[in-house]
């Protein structure tokens, strides 16, 4: 199985890179599912509706994010619709959307999970390591990936 993940896609450029190349590297090394983080997708802040769809088109299978997810009003209005557009799980549980999801590859079950860190973080959030334990004790999947976003090296090593 190759899984391909694809660090934060940044406005026009980062899309026109996604365009020119993705679908040439998923064919060429037989990527089996691809994770990319969209937070800044449009414009620098936020991911629209159009620009998800454009995205999904390129060949993204699961899209995480972090703090900016909702940087944009309209992604609110959306994200429900998606099983596969990922806010961070540990954020306030009265937002829209999901932080973790399932999908079968290969016949095997991964469970993306979109995690944000605490360190310089705008917002606030649950404490993202007792979040992940929580959700470990299902015990429900063969793979298991996290996108965690984070402001600090630290944070990320303690994660790790």
């Amino acid at each position: 199985m190759k899984i391909l993940a694809i660090g934060d896609i940044f406005g026009k450029t980062g899309r026109q890179v996604i365009r020119d190349y993705l679908p040439k590297l998923k064919k060429e090394y037989e990527i089996d599912l691809t994770i990319a983080n969209v937070e800044n997708t449009t414009h620098g802040k936020g991911i629209s509706r159009k620009h998800y769809y454009e995205l999904k088109d390129y060949g993204i299978d699961i899209m995480t994010s972090g703090n900016h997810i909702f940087a944009l009003e309209e992604t609110k209005k959306y994200i429900n619709e998606t099983s596969d557009l990922l806010r961070p799980l540990n954020s306030n549980p009265y937002h829209p959307g999901s932080g973790t999801t399932l999908v079968n590859i290969k016949g095997k079950k991964i469970r993306i999970t979109n995690l944000l860190g605490t360190n310089f973080m705008p917002i606030s959030v649950e404490n993202p390591y007792f979040v992940l334990e929580k959700l470990l004790k299902n015990k429900d999947c063969d793979f298991h990936l996290v996108d965690f976003h984070a402001e600090t090296t630290a944070e990320k090593i303690a994660l790790a």
